[in-house]
């Protein structure tokens, strides 16, 4: 089953909301890097074995998802209110 869609809600270094295909995964996930210019790296939270994170990056309207060490996807943004 391909991944359809992500929805990230956020303010500086807070993460509310990180839903992916309807399943809130945010208490899994926090923020590592933000900026001003709306671009954001997230990371699974809690994992001392690098191989097992996941990161999800989102820059100038073009997001990636990859875990440690493999290729990733990369996926269109939009910014909602």
């Amino acid at each position: 089953m391909r991944l359809k869609k992500i929805e990230i809600s956020y303010f500086e270094n807070k993460l509310y909301n990180f839903i992916w295909d309807g399943q809130k995964l945010h208490k899994h996930f926090e923020i590592l890097s933000f900026d001003s210019d709306l671009n954001v790296e997230l990371e699974t939270s809690g994992y001392s074995d690098i191989k097992n994170a996941v990161f999800f990056n989102i820059k100038s309207n073009i997001s990636y998802l990859t875990q440690y060490n493999l290729s990733g996807v990369y996926y269109n943004c939009i910014k909602t209110a």
